[in-house]
């Protein structure tokens, strides 16, 4: 069986080369962002969501508690 922190020791330098590359990737990416106009496509994809399904009038609570029960069941 191979010593875990010997195998594991070859593995660390790897992850965090790794990780600095990602966190700068993430930057980069991070950046170019246009937040107003994100903000505006989730917000048409939203009210097409409300037109297709309307909002319920109830929490869905009672339905939530209503499945509990019939699990116990």
């Amino acid at each position: 069986m191979i010593d875990s922190a010997a195998a594991n020791s070859g593995c660390f330098p790897n992850w965090e080369a790794a990780s600095a590359r990602l966190e700068e990737l993430r930057r980069r990416d991070l950046a170019h962002v246009d937040v107003a106009a994100d903000m505006e496509a989730i917000e048409d994809a939203f009210q097409a969501a409300l037109r297709q399904i309307p909002p319920s009038t109830t929490s869905g609570l009672v339905t939530q508690q209503a499945l509990f029960q019939k699990r116990r069941r």
